[in-house]
């Protein structure tokens, strides 16, 4: 297995820069350790402090996370078989991640299929939450691109907000074109 540094997730720096997101946290861990292959994910989160909550936390973030496969994914297995798998996991872990961040009243509420500008589409998954110190609802998203390399994007926004959904989308779409 390879112990050199992880490659830095793709993710759309200049959306970023000009809608005012901050870096907030960077980590490379091991998101799965299996007899044939391990999986690092590496991953930066951003958050926009345009939008917060009664404490001042921000409620509205994006994070992208890529996937290594180390030595490399098992023969006969393409980054298709893997987005399956990774998606089914993410959805579980995501709602877990959003636990941790404080937020209540998690929901897992439907998938929609967006177009993305290169024409593909990808499927993502809408969650329903609250910040508890405001009763701020909040819609958070989890996608599963697949481009050349296998990157998990999710982001959270407060809810009935078209212009936050709407960036969260073109940030979305920023990042399949760099991957």
């Amino acid at each position: 297995m390879t112990t050199e540094d992880p490659t830095p997730p793709p993710t759309p720096t200049d959306g970023l820069d000009a809608g005012g997101w901050e870096l907030a946290t960077e980590r490379t861990e091991i998101l799965a350790d299996l007899s044939a292959v391990r999986v690092r994910g590496v991953t930066r989160r951003y958050e926009n402090d345009h939008a917060t909550a009664e404490g001042g936390d921000s409620v509205r973030f994006f994070a992208v996370t890529r996937l290594e496969f180390e030595p490399g994914l098992p023969f006969g297995v393409g980054l298709s078989m893997a987005a399956s798998v990774t998606r089914t996991r993410a959805r579980r872990e995501f709602a877990e991640r959003l636990r941790e961040r404080g937020l209540d009243d998690i929901e897992r509420d439907g998938t929609e299929r967006v177009e993305l500008p290169d024409g593909t589409r990808l499927r993502v998954t809408r969650y329903t939450a609250t910040d508890p110190g405001s009763d701020l609802p909040l819609e958070c998203w989890l996608g599963v691109h697949r481009g050349s390399d296998l990157c998990v994007v999710t982001g959270g926004h407060p809810a009935d907000t078209p212009e936050y959904r709407e960036a969260f989308f073109e940030l979305l779409g920023e990042t399949s074109r760099r991957n």
